[in-house]
């Protein structure tokens, strides 16, 4: 065999030897034995008496699991049973400190982004230009920003009422929902979207403006069939009053309408658009208690949403104007 063969073998060899002996030195420093077979092997005691010795109490595991050697070689010598001799008498393994391992490395301390610089503002010093360009340059941001978080209000606003299209939790709570705001900003759309979902889980709908219903109602009356009348709006799983506030209302034309709203209170679901605040519907309704009483019954558990005031109307006949101009 050539030479460079048997040096190979004889560094082999060698290697293995140290691996063996860097496993038994990390075997012997290990503080905890998993098994009573290992522990009996390492005192030189046999199975059954280290298991005699379990069952009688002198031994017992550590509380995270496994034998720790040394205590249970110090507890046999300490104790009378028959195998102490034989414990104490094997020399204790020796241990040797593993290596530590090294320290990680150390992370690199967090550093904040700078802040965005505040806007200018117009000083004492320097030309009156410069100053107002500045001062204008300040009010048309601030605007800007009045405008947006404005948007973002109304966004939300109409996504709450997108979430009780996909819910309609207010038609089988019977919780009545008031969509508030000026003309254009999608209250119709928004309620016309309540009706057809609730169409679509099989309920009986009714989508009336406030002029129409009451009307309806005077009719009904004069012709004395009033009850019967009231009986088809009660029966209704969900009834929508739209364009409530754009007309007044005569005292005896609201209180046809708060017979149909009362009759429905706790029981069944109504929508109501309006483009009036509560504080304003006194100029609708000119009976005050009668005002009062309507407004508690459709606020009892009730979805308020403001639409906001941004008309898309006005938006889309700007937007088609400025696209005409060259």
């Amino acid at each position: 065999m050539p030479r460079t063969s048997q040096a190979h073998l004889a560094r082999m060899k060698l290697l293995r030897s140290e691996a063996f002996d860097h496993i038994m030195i990390a075997a012997a420093s290990d503080a905890l034995v998993p098994s009573q077979r290992e522990v009996a092997r390492r005192l030189g005691i046999s199975h059954t008496a280290l298991q005699k010795a379990a069952q009688a109490g002198r031994i017992a595991q550590e509380p995270g699991g496994g034998w720790n050697v040394e205590k249970v070689r110090a507890r046999l010598a300490a104790s009378s049973d028959p195998a102490r001799k034989t414990a104490a008498m094997v020399a204790p393994v020796p241990v040797q400190p593993s290596p530590s391992p090294p320290p990680p490395p150390a992370r690199p301390a967090f550093v904040a982004p700078p802040l965005p610089e505040p806007l200018p503002t117009p000083s004492a010093g320097g030309s009156s230009f410069h100053n107002a360009r500045t001062a204008n340059e300040m009010l048309k941001a601030q605007e800007r920003k009045l405008r947006l978080d404005e948007r973002r209000g109304q966004l939300v606003e109409k996504a709450r009422a997108l979430m009780l299209v996909h819910r309609l939790a207010e038609v089988s709570k019977a919780e009545p929902v008031l969509l508030i705001g000026e003309a254009g900003t999608g209250k119709t759309h928004l309620a016309t979207g309540l009706c057809v979902a609730a169409c679509r889980q099989r309920r009986r709908v009714r989508f009336t403006t406030a002029t129409g219903l009451i009307n309806e109602l005077a009719e009904a009356a004069h012709a004395n069939q009033l009850s019967r009348a009231l009986g088809r709006w009660e029966r209704l799983d969900l009834i929508c009053i739209d364009e409530l506030g754009y007309v007044p209302l005569a005292e005896t034309a609201c209180e046809l309408m708060f017979q149909v709203i009362a009759d429905r209170a706790e029981k069944a679901a109504v929508i109501v658009t309006t483009n009036l605040p509560f504080s304003e519907w006194p100029q609708v309704i000119a009976n005050p208690r009668l005002c009062k009483a309507l407004i508690d019954r459709l606020t009892d558990q009730a979805h308020i949403i403001t639409t906001g005031t941004d008309s898309y109307r006005f938006r889309r006949t700007t937007a088609q104007r400025n696209a005409v101009k060259p």
